[in-house]
């Protein structure tokens, strides 16, 4: 008994639309069909070799780093050496009157009295 609603049988190839309505883009692969190709394993030699590669890089890259680091801080010791000997010639050069009379402290106003430095 031939229904009057057939089952249409699809092609293989032809899809629905996707539920983005981006009819350009194909469907993806799943994981499970993505196969490794068994030659794409390393041998065990050469995977100590690459780790000896990846090591000793990482030696070298951190012997910069340290260089670099130490350089940065003799310079910034040099600068901060420099800064204080600076003050130091200055305080040598300033011509300085001492206070023996503490009257005359007492005499000053607000603003004298900031421009005086004890030391």
């Amino acid at each position: 008994m031939p229904s009057s609603v057939q089952a249409v049988k699809r092609p293989e190839g032809i899809q629905g639309k996707s539920k983005s309505r981006r009819i350009w883009r194909e469907p993806g692969e799943k994981s499970g069909s993505i196969i490794a190709a068994p030659g794409m394993r390393s041998s065990w030699k050469r995977r100590l070799v690459e780790r000896a590669e990846r090591k000793a890089m990482k030696e070298r890259e951190h012997d910069l780093k340290e260089g670099a680091k130490k350089e940065k801080e003799v310079r910034r010791k040099r600068i901060e050496d420099k800064r204080q000997r600076k003050l130091d010639n200055e305080k040598k050069g300033e011509i300085v009157q001492q206070i023996t009379n503490s009257a005359k402290l007492k005499r000053l106003n607000k603003k004298q009295m900031r421009s005086i430095q004890k030391r």
